[in-house]
């Protein structure tokens, strides 16, 4: 293969959708020659370098074929010194970035290539250091290139390493013929910073290619915010306001796309394709266990009995729904299980656990996040999985993919699968894909809290479609009624704004304090000295600030920047990577999944080892050894968000209420936050805020075709 630097000095013809173009190209010292390929975001006047080979053609004569190319761009002294000093080359930090740019400025990559012992002209590097950059710097070539590349477009070391994973030395070519290809392939560029890539190479603001990425980008931010599909109005509006193109262009391309099935509509719902798939998929799934034949454990009668006499040998006290829960459970394939907190779900679910087990079933139990399943398995007796730990989760070809499915179905005679509000519809679906279907199947959450943070509705769904067995647990058992934990909940989830005696012997108790940063001091010295004093409750382990925002005066931000200092600033075994500082002892949570290391979105553990390029983290399952480039996968964790705390409980809970997050604050939120608490929690802040989330039942309505579709499933059949 052959390499041409040169420039477009005319564009000869260009086939917008497919991206054919052939182009006059000039090179120095070779001159005007036809070259050929997909090329069709190149315009006249760009400096290009083309990968490729010559051929011949009859009726044209000599012509390159272009397989790849890549856009010259010049590094100025910024770029330059932001990639030497940012970890990237060994013996390298951003004083000595600063040195050598400061002597050789932009000749620094030429001397680095061809006369890196003069690298001793820098004050401080000496024989060993130099040859320590050296090695670094010619094993990090195809690394600091698209470094170099990317870095004005504000994409991180971090970002930078996966991109050259993903594409590995094609990474610079790749992005080059089609930035918006970012978007697909790798979570977390929008098409914002897609877009100012595409823009400032040259790509026609009404090229097919960027309404075809706005397009779908408005359709993935609309999952992210939990909804399965957008309104076909909607969607226009979102993408062309990204865009400024006209609705004519941009409903042309939406026409295409769906025509290619990329993306799907019915009526004016439009889907993307994997998304609709998986919907239509789960109802037909749900829908057949609800149909299938049923194969009774006992007879109701007995059943009735054994539970009954369970009960009175153990002294536990049941009332009427859970004992018709226990008799459902053996009776239908699927069935949903709900309740707020004291009313009995627990209780409910050992006996039907055991009712299995006495009949020589095997019983599997997970749930969403490795601190739910950790806490199933302490009250039921039983080993609890995380769903995706028990789908067996691995990097395949393809990226991540569970082992478990339809052709190698889990092996279990009743799945009971717990905080199920948490499972959103892509996880649910490959979840019932999984399941044997003479299994039967129990899904338990409460339905008041937060929904999935992924797209979809699947708990409310699966309730409001009004076929789905159901069970839903009201009464409040009086030990239960006896914890203001409990009793505020179901204030709060009635719409009432709870009353607080803060009496000592109560659980939760409500500070007031409305000044933002006497309330951010309060909320340090709670957790690191009154509750400490007054508990016994050790600060890092047992402690957990949970709160709405991660900006602001009591954002996660700056409460878990204070939090380290105070509870960690004195151990001396730390390590950085950019803005990421860890030391040993810190508390950190995992906040993407990581299907290498095993370690989940979510996952809370401890730092319990740091050396010069990695450290160790200890989680409730497992122990996970994290090199420089994962670090921005952990975030401290003595302050998390709300929703990052779902399925998650805590032995004591501090939660900061400040109208600064009126934006945010929702009767599910706050019902959420405090059914965290296991034995205190602590609100502190503004009573009006409070009452102000308290009130707000204003939660945004998802987009969600999953009852309708179960509904007309059994309509039909």
């Amino acid at each position: 293969m052959e390499t041409l630097d040169g420039m477009v000095t005319e564009v000869r013809f260009q086939n917008e959708e497919s991206g054919f173009a052939i182009l006059k190209f000039h090179v120095e010292k070779r001159g005007d020659f036809s070259c050929l390929g997909i090329l069709a975001p190149l315009r006249v006047g760009e400096m290009v370098t083309f990968h490729g080979h010559f051929e011949q053609d009859k009726k044209w004569g000599e012509q390159f074929r272009v397989h790849s190319f890549e856009y010259r761009t010049a590094a100025g002294l910024h770029e330059i010194e932001y990639m030497l000093g940012s970890g990237l080359i060994d013996g390298i930090g951003k004083k000595r970035a600063s040195d050598i740019v400061a002597k050789f400025g932009l000749d620094t990559i030429r001397v680095l290539d061809q006369e890196p012992g003069r690298l001793k002209e820098v004050p401080g590097i000496g024989k060993t250091r130099g040859k320590q950059i050296i090695e670094s710097w010619k094993s990090q070539q195809g690394m600091r290139e698209l470094m170099l590349f990317l870095q004005p477009y504000g994409i991180s070391l971090n970002f930078v390493y996966k991109i050259h994973k993903r594409y590995d030395s094609e990474a610079k070519s790749k992005i080059s013929e089609n930035p918006y290809r970012l978007i697909d392939d790798m979570r977390g560029v929008g098409f914002k910073k897609a877009d100012m890539i595409a823009q400032s190479i040259g790509y026609d603001r009404e090229s097919y290619l960027r309404l075809k990425a706005a397009i779908v980008h408005s359709l993935h931010e609309a999952e992210g915010n939990g909804h399965c599909y957008l309104d076909r109005k909607e969607l226009l509006a979102k993408a062309i306001e990204l865009t400024g193109v006209d609705d004519a262009k941009m409903g042309y391309s939406l026409d295409h796309l769906i025509t290619d099935t990329i993306l799907i509509a019915q009526e004016d719902a439009v889907y993307l394709r994997k998304t609709f798939e998986r919907e239509c998929e789960l109802a037909k799934m749900l829908v057949d266990r609800i149909a299938g034949s049923k194969i009774l454990l006992m007879e109701e009668k007995k059943a009735r009995a054994w539970a009954e006499d369970r009960c009175r040998r153990r002294d536990i006290q049941v009332n009427e729904q859970q004992i018709g829960a226990v008799l459902l459970s053996q009776k239908e394939r699927v069935m949903v299980l709900t309740g707020g907190p004291g009313t009995g779900k627990t209780t409910t679910l050992k006996l039907v656990i055991d009712l299995f087990y006495d009949n020589g079933k095997k019983v599997v139990l997970a749930a969403p996040t490795g601190r739910a399943a950790q806490k199933m398995g302490e009250v039921t007796g039983r080993e609890g999985k995380t769903i995706h730990r028990l789908l067996e989760y691995t990097m395949g070809a393809k990226g991540p993919e569970f082992q478990r499915r339809e052709e190698n179905p889990l092996e279990g005679d009743i799945f009971v699968i717990d905080e199920f509000s948490m499972v959103d519809l892509q996880l649910a679906h490959s979840l019932l894909k999984a399941i044997p279907k003479n299994g039967h199947i129990i899904f338990v959450g409460d339905a008041d809290q937060l929904p999935s943070v992924g797209a979809g509705n699947v708990l409310a769904d699966l309730i409001d479609c009004g076929l789905i067995p159901l069970v839903r647990l009201t009464t409040i058992f009086r030990q239960a009624g006896e914890s203001r934990i409990v009793t505020a909940a179901h204030e709060i989830c009635h719409g009432d704004v709870p009353e607080f005696a803060n009496k000592k012997s109560d659980t939760c108790f409500f500070i007031t304090e409305n000044d933002p940063e006497k309330l951010f001091d309060l909320v340090i010295d709670l957790v690191a000295r009154r509750l400490p004093e007054a508990y016994e409750f050790d600060p890092a382990k047992e402690i957990q600030v949970i709160t709405a925002m991660h900006k602001g005066s009591v954002g996660t931000q700056r409460i878990n920047e204070a939090l380290q200092k105070r509870l960690n600033g004195e151990s001396k075994e730390k390590i950085s990577r950019g803005d990421h500082h860890f030391a040993v002892g810190d508390k950190v949570m995992q906040i993407s999944n990581n299907y290498d290391l095993q370690a989940f979105n979510g996952d809370i553990g401890f730092v319990v080892r740091v050396n010069e390029t990695s450290m160790t983290v200890s989680f409730p399952a497992i122990t996970a050894t994290y090199e420089k480039k994962d670090f921005d996968q952990l975030v401290h964790a003595y302050c998390i968000s709300i929703h990052k705390s779902q399925g998650s409980e805590f032995p004591a809970l501090v939660i900061p209420l400040s109208t600064q997050q009126f934006v945010m604050l929702r009767r599910n939120l706050i019902y959420t936050a405090l059914t965290r608490a296991k034995k205190l929690c602590v609100f502190v802040g503004s009573k009006e805020a409070l009452a102000m989330a308290v009130k707000n039942r204003s939660d945004k309505k998802r987009n969600s075709g999953l009852a309708d579709r179960i509904r007309s499933l059994v309509t039909v059949s």
